[in-house]
């Protein structure tokens, strides 16, 4: 009899154990095949996903679910299904919420740029333009047409991809991630006019500390206007390879978030808190 309550006892503490668990979703991943189930589901292990949570407190399973949809992106009710949940509308809302909740706070602690002092002594500058702190190029995702009348939808076409969709602007530094987002622009904004309207934004950003602006800049400023000499165009092509940075930081993205890479579904206001989060948890990993 004492054998048998002593039996009773364990397991009835490893019951209370576990309804006591926070995450008991993530935790069933977990034991079924450790860190490598969890980064299957959502790309980040234990210990990486307790970290991005530690900043931001809310359920952790809804956190979890949001994960698995953000790289997964299937249908509403297939997630809802996997999940074990009944009605896929009140999934919905809850990843939106859990979005809504996460990005202001993860984006504000993350995604922030470095100075090229910090980038200097990290040996983090670029081959061919050393000067230069971070890499710029605009990111096209396709998206449904836009409902309403054609003059309307027709400003979401991008003649170069053939596609209706959404554009953004990213800026990325050595050794490969993003220092700054801006708000996303229909696919007929060319990159160049995206570039330009956020001017102010690079400028800023690229404002020299105090410190600074005692160092001797030694690159070659540009003091007239003409044709490119031969040697020119070969170092211009030069700087240019450097921007292959950022087009590796957009293939790797993808690679691992599926909503990144397909025709994007959702609702239009939501596309850049989506992909400031995704740029967010590129971060951690």
């Amino acid at each position: 009899m004492e054998e048998m309550s002593q039996i009773y006892l364990e397991h009835s503490q490893q019951v209370e154990e576990a309804d006591d668990s926070p995450t008991p979703i993530m935790d069933h991943y977990y034991f079924q095949g450790g860190n490598n189930a969890l980064a299957t589901m959502v790309n980040l292990n234990q210990s990486e996903f307790e970290t991005v949570w530690a900043i931001v407190e809310s359920v952790l399973d809804a956190h979890f679910m949001t994960l698995a949809v953000l790289k997964h992106y299937n249908a509403w009710d297939k997630h809802a299904l996997n999940f074990g949940m009944k009605a896929p509308p009140t999934f919905a809302k809850m990843v939106q919420r859990v979005l809504d909740l996460v990005e202001p706070v993860l984006f504000e602690h993350y995604v922030k740029p470095p100075s090229m002092t910090e980038q200097v002594r990290k040996d983090h500058d670029f081959e061919n333009f050393p000067s230069a702190l971070y890499c710029t190029d605009v990111k096209f995702q396709p998206s449904y047409r836009p409902t309403g009348r054609f003059d309307e939808a027709k400003h979401y076409f991008s003649g170069k991809h053939k596609l209706y969709g959404l554009k953004l602007e990213v800026s990325v530094a050595y050794p490969g991630f993003a220092v700054a987002v801006s708000d996303h622009s229909p696919g007929s904004v060319s990159d160049v006019s995206m570039f330009y309207n956020r001017g102010k934004i690079h400028r800023k950003m690229l404002r020299k500390s105090n410190t600074e602006m005692d160092i001797a800049d030694q690159e070659d400023g540009v003091d007239r206007w003409h044709d490119l000499t031969p040697r020119d165009l070969e170092r211009s092509n030069k700087v240019s390879s450097d921007r292959v940075l950022v087009e590796n930081y957009f293939g790797r993205m993808c690679s691992l978030w599926k909503i990144m890479s397909v025709t994007y579904k959702w609702n239009e206001s939501k596309f850049d808190q989506m992909e400031s989060t995704i740029m967010v948890y590129w971060l951690v990993q």
